[in-house]
């Protein structure tokens, strides 16, 4: 099978990134106002309950079947084989996780209130089950996954003004929600058929595959943890209210994150592939790059954040939500750690097969995201949360440099890290002086991004060798 084109993989995932956080943009606004700060921190709050039982679903198959399948790919009969077995195992893994999921609403009373939502939302466990999207990473086929991606969002989007008008359509929301899910699956199901046909087995390997696979499950479940344990510890100890503010900040700061792990993304399936072909330099020169990329990306971007912070949340959801700046400018730091660590781990330490150092970053960030969550959460509410949020990041970026260092060429990365820093200068200059003058949040917002832009454009352009290294970075991606 020819190899696709890493750049290409990366315009097509960062433009489904791009319509998604565009979709987003034009629905917050509307969701934050119709179901109020109450309503839309209830459905969150539900959604972060669901993501517990979705980690256990999913068990980390996805990204081990990537590593796997992409290795093998151009052996299409090895590749269905390895496929089979794992789609079998999700098949159980979804199981347990409805079998646990009402266990839960049995035994926790709490969750009572919220049961409706929670029964809805839970069917996103059989539709990404059935779906197995992981197929197109594993064969790099990013354009129709980004066509698909566009399309259903802009079903859900319409749905959503078409139905839910008030605070008691939430339940119209959320199945809205999971209908889009179960449309995808459906795409999903007809399309992944060409590169590899649906089978189950009760020879599912597990011998073979269990080991790995549970590694990675609980390295995600802790992840999960780290990531929803705001959302939940706020709810339990805060309020609905506090969890609507918090969430309005984790939305803007993980739409940015995530536009960035879109292109680290379309490098863990060829990482695998070079690895697997015992092409080490290769894969050492794929790895810089990649975190060259990113550094170049993920300075500018945090530091604009920050400096939009209140324009954005006023944009998005208005004065009732102006209190989640303050939270939206701690996370934003995270975003350097959050990418990079992203890269040592899931890209580097993943492919090489060191999932066990990759499940013990998790475990320890996440040990120390709830112990901090514990304090700092009852006493400074969502401000404590995005704090605890960045210092477990810190840790994600610490132990995953230290354990994938011997892959990384750090004076190639030092010196990008030290262009990015200096064009940033121009960004956080170019937004303070916009900020003078007045204009309003709206205007503001506009003039600071298209400003920021090309000042970090031409302060990274004038640069010595900058020009050569975009050029080669570009070049050398096709």
């Amino acid at each position: 099978m020819k190899s696709k084109s890493l750049g290409k993989n990366a315009i097509y995932n960062v433009v489904g990134q791009i319509s998604s956080l565009v979709f987003s943009v034009i629905l917050m606004p509307y969701l934050t106002r119709t179901l109020g700060s109450e309503g839309y921190g209830k459905y969150n709050y539900c959604l972060s309950i669901c993501g517990y039982f979705l980690s256990v679903s999913a068990l980390g198959i996805s990204a081990y079947a990537i590593r796997e399948i992409s290795a093998i790919r151009e052996n299409r009969e090895k590749a269905y084989e390895i496929g089979r077995e794992l789609f079998s195992l999700n098949i159980l893994s979804a199981i347990i996780a409805y079998g646990l999921f009402f266990l839960m609403l049995v035994i926790w009373r709490p969750v009572g209130a919220y049961r409706e939502i929670l029964l809805i939302l839970s069917l996103e466990i059989v539709f990404r089950t059935i779906g197995r999207s992981w197929i197109y990473s594993a064969y790099e086929d990013f354009r129709f996954a980004t066509i698909e991606s566009i399309l259903i969002h802009a079903l859900r989007t319409a749905a959503i003004f078409l139905f839910v008008k008030s605070q008691n359509d939430l339940a119209v929301y959320a199945g809205i929600t999971s209908t889009c899910t179960a449309l995808l699956a459906c795409i999903d199901c007809l399309y992944t058929s060409r590169y590899m046909r649906y089978g189950v087995t009760l020879d599912m390997k597990l011998s073979k595959h269990l080991a790995p696979v549970l590694i990675i499950f609980m390295s995600a479940i802790t992840t999960s943890v780290y990531l929803d344990s705001d959302i939940t510890m706020l709810g339990i100890f805060r309020g609905d209210v506090d969890v609507g503010i918090y969430k309005v900040s984790t939305q803007v700061y993980t739409m940015v994150k995530t536009m960035l792990n879109a292109i680290v993304a379309v490098m863990i399936p060829r990482m695998s592939f070079l690895y697997n072909q015992n092409r080490d330099d290769d894969f050492t020169e794929l790895t810089s790059r990649s975190v060259s990329m990113i550094v170049l990306l993920v300075i500018p971007a945090l530091s604009g954040l920050y400096m939009i912070a209140d324009d954005v949340v006023f944009l998005l959801a208005g004065e009732e939500y102006m209190a989640a700046v303050g939270p939206l400018r701690v996370l934003s730091f995270a975003l350097l750690c959050a990418t990079v660590g992203n890269i040592c781990s899931n890209g580097v330490l993943l492919t090489i097969r060191k999932e066990k150092l990759s499940f013990l970053i998790s475990l320890i960030s996440a040990g120390v995201n709830i112990l901090l969550n514990l304090f700092l959460i009852r006493k400074y509410s969502y401000i404590g949360a995005a704090i605890t949020t960045v210092i477990a990041e810190i840790v994600v970026l610490t132990l995953g440099l230290v354990w994938s260092r011997r892959y990384i060429s750090f004076a190639v990365v030092l010196k990008r890290l030290l262009i990015a820093v200096l064009g940033s200068a121009g960004v956080i200059l170019a937004c303070s002086w916009i900020s003078t003058l007045g204009w309003g949040h709206i205007p503001d917002m506009i003039a600071k991004i298209l400003l920021s832009c090309i000042c970090y454009g031409v302060i990274v352009w004038l640069i010595p060798d900058t020009r050569g290294l975009i050029k080669s970075l570009w070049a050398k991606s096709a």
